[in-house]
């Protein structure tokens, strides 16, 4: 059963050892680990939708990050966040076959969280969740690189799921 108020805290493979409050798993911790779901979308150009976060988020307000990311929350799979919050942030209500799951990967960002990333094509418009995004569009690969050269504000999250993703050659 998801419990949407608790999110899951795991081992160091990924196997559930106890949920927290998810207002807990914000906080920076070194020992404990949670899951995390992103979603890049692409355009058939082949450009990255990048979404830049509400000005009233608590952590990297007005910085750009993926297209669309989220907390797994207890119970429920990396797929099934992936989902859930594609539909939230940007208005995509897709099937599970929709996304292709390109890695898994160990973010530490103050925080530890394992986040399976998904890849999504697609030709339809966004409708973006005012609430948690200030702006969005797609970028190039190489603009998104000349964003972080230049000193863009990208929440470090972003930064090393783009680094993973450029190293993958996505």
């Amino acid at each position: 059963m998801v419990d949407s108020e608790f999110v899951d805290v795991v081992n160091e493979k990924d196997e559930v050892i106890g949920k927290i409050p998810w207002r807990e798993a914000d906080k920076p911790s070194k020992e404990r680990i949670t899951r995390a779901a992103v979603v890049l979308v692409f355009n058939p150009k082949g450009e990255l939708f990048l979404q830049k976060r509400s000005r009233n988020k608590i952590h990297y307000p007005l910085h750009w990050t993926d297209s669309v990311s989220g907390w797994v929350d207890s119970g429920e799979t990396y797929l099934e966040a992936a989902l859930r919050e594609m539909e939230e942030e940007i208005g995509l209500k897709r099937e599970p076959e929709d996304l292709e799951l390109l890695f898994k990967i160990m973010v530490e960002t103050g925080k530890r969280e394992f986040v399976c990333v998904y890849r999504l094509v697609t030709y339809d418009p966004l409708k973006l969740n005012r609430a948690e995004i200030e702006e969005g569009r797609f970028f190039k690969i190489g603009e998104i690189q000349q964003m972080i050269d230049a000193g863009e504000k990208i929440s470090p999250f972003f930064l090393e799921i783009f680094k993973k993703c450029l190293q993958k050659q996505i």
